[in-house]
């Protein structure tokens, strides 16, 4: 009797071919009227106080329609959002970075544009903390 399926047996994917052959489409692939893409900067720092972050640069970027920042969603009373588990997370650090990966600030761009620049002219100044 031969098994077919289960564990330790191989299974064959039905999506490798479309990939391998450059057929396959990824949400990078995906162009909807209106669509906007989103950037996150994150913090090369475990802990840090943010000093300032200067985004008048990355507003000039064409194509860039916003840059928020941890203080613009807190002056809009979004700076923290319900989690799962009944409690709340800060969406973006105010005046001090966490941890080391921690979302600083986040663009909003048009793919026309300013489509994955990465040196968008937004200037950071955290200092190192204890």
């Amino acid at each position: 009797m031969t098994v077919q399926g289960g564990i330790g047996q191989p299974i064959k994917r039905k999506e490798d071919a479309r990939f391998i052959r450059g057929k396959g489409n990824y949400v990078d692939d995906v162009q909807l009227p209106g669509m906007l893409y989103l950037d996150i900067v994150r913090s090369p720092y475990a802990h840090a106080l943010i000093k300032y972050i200067d985004i008048e640069k990355a507003l000039k970027v064409p194509g860039v329609l916003a840059v928020i920042r941890g203080k613009d969603l807190e002056a809009a009373k979004l700076a923290w959002m319900p989690t799962l588990m009944s409690d709340k997370q800060m969406v973006l650090p105010i005046e001090r970075v966490m941890f080391q990966g921690q979302p600083v600030r986040r663009r909003r761009w048009r793919r026309s544009g300013a489509g994955g620049v990465r040196g968008d002219g937004a200037r950071r100044r955290p200092e190192e903390g204890p």
